[in-house]
């Protein structure tokens, strides 16, 4: 008998996630990641919408790339469960309002050009064989709408996940990826923002970076002058992922190899025998500028809430990897908010496309009460932010 199945998808910036889900049982059958193909056409969102204005047939390479790898994603997602194509009855998308863009092959010329609003921001359906998706004949393609032209529904999705929209109190979630979200709020109200943060945390630019894969170094520990490393998979680490170097970042600042600009003498070795692991200068300013990102973000919409944070969550790729302490020293986390109330959930945008999938009448009536209550707050546009961004690089 033919299963009854979902696809719920995070399609991001640097990496696309999936997940297959029985929507009988609503269980996880599967998991599979890759890189988004659109990342041979530019690392960032502003390079790739570029090419979309600049070039003839720019938006159909993009929009290619990344139907390619969403069926990747589906193809492999299938061979672990054993299943069959026939089996996708629905799939849920979520991304960032630039992805949104590409994937449904809508110019993005309007975001970038005042008043800079969407081309279109609503919920979409659409048959995903019409769309290139390698799915059911009659399954449908589900795209969530976004809360603002730089907001996507991926951060929908992860107020979905977390349950700000049903919280008594201000919980603040951080959404830490290439382009990130931060969101404050409760039942009564949202207010969320974007920044560009940039793919340092991702392992981009990053001289030893890497994605949180086979052979990153996840975690380091400075054990009275030694260091310690956790790689994943447990072998000879290859590279530095995000939450890795966040932690060698924070080992330098105690060591007093950082100044309070940035500035580093030399490199931080952290493995010299066979494949050298290092630290340098241009990797710390990689990081100050992801880091005051963020920080003057969280900074901006705090004011914004009345009252005391009750809960901090931080979700991305890597969220659920992070040191507290080492993220409280480096800035990502305010000094001022208690560890205690510090949190981490994996990938909120894709368990919120999850919750879509497995339910979705009713979190499309949670998704109305939420667009209705949600309010983007453009930080581009504050008089403040930019000097706000300076003394936010500074460790």
């Amino acid at each position: 008998m033919q299963k009854n199945l979902g696809v719920a998808l995070d399609i991001g910036t640097t990496t696309i996630q999936g997940k297959l889900i029985d929507l009988n049982g609503k269980n996880e059958l599967a998991y599979f990641s890759c890189l988004n193909e659109q990342l041979t056409l530019g690392h960032d969102i502003v390079s790739r919408i570029k090419i979309c204005l600049q070039k003839p047939d720019g938006l159909e390479k993009l929009n290619k790339k990344v139907i390619s790898s969403i069926n990747f994603v589906i193809e492999n997602l299938l061979l672990a469960a054993k299943e069959e194509t026939d089996s996708i009855k629905v799939i849920g998308a979520v991304g960032n309002a630039a992805l949104y863009h590409f994937t449904l092959a809508l110019s993005p010329k309007k975001l970038v050009e005042p008043p800079y609003q969407a081309e279109y921001s609503g919920l979409v359906e659409k048959r995903a064989k019409a769309m290139g998706i390698e799915a059911g004949t009659d399954c449908k393609f589900f795209f969530l709408p976004n809360i603002g032209s730089f907001i996507g529904s991926d951060a929908m999705a992860v107020i979905l996940a977390t349950g700000i929209d049903r919280s008594e109190s201000p919980v603040l979630v951080a959404d830490i990826g290439t382009n990130g979200e931060i969101i404050v709020g409760s039942k009564k109200r949202i207010w969320v923002t974007s920044t560009a943060a940039g793919p340092a945390f991702e392992g981009w630019h990053i001289k030893c970076g890497m994605r949180g894969v086979e052979g990153a170094v996840e975690s380091i520990v400075d054990d009275n002058g030694k260091l310690t490393l956790k790689v994943i998979g447990g072998g000879e680490p290859m590279g530095i992922s995000g939450s890795g170097l966040i932690d060698a970042i924070a080992i330098m600042l105690k060591r007093n190899y950082i100044n309070s600009s940035g500035r580093v003498e030399k490199d931080f070795v952290i493995k010299e025998q066979d494949k050298r692991l290092f630290i340098c200068q241009e990797d710390v300013r990689e990081v100050q500028l992801a880091k005051a990102a963020f920080a003057v973000a969280i900074s901006f919409l705090r004011k914004l809430v009345k009252s005391d944070i009750s809960k901090f969550i931080i979700t991305g790729n890597f969220g659920s990897y992070i040191n507290k302490e080492s993220a409280k020293s480096i800035g990502i986390i305010p000094k001022d908010i208690d560890s205690d109330k510090v949190e981490f959930l994996k990938n909120g945008a894709l368990e919120g496309a999850e919750i879509f999938v497995t339910d979705r009448g009713h979190a499309l009536s949670q998704i109305d009460d939420i667009l209705n209550k949600t309010e983007h707050i453009s930080l581009s546009q504050d008089r403040d932010f930019q000097k706000e961004f300076s003394d936010a690089i500074r460790f």
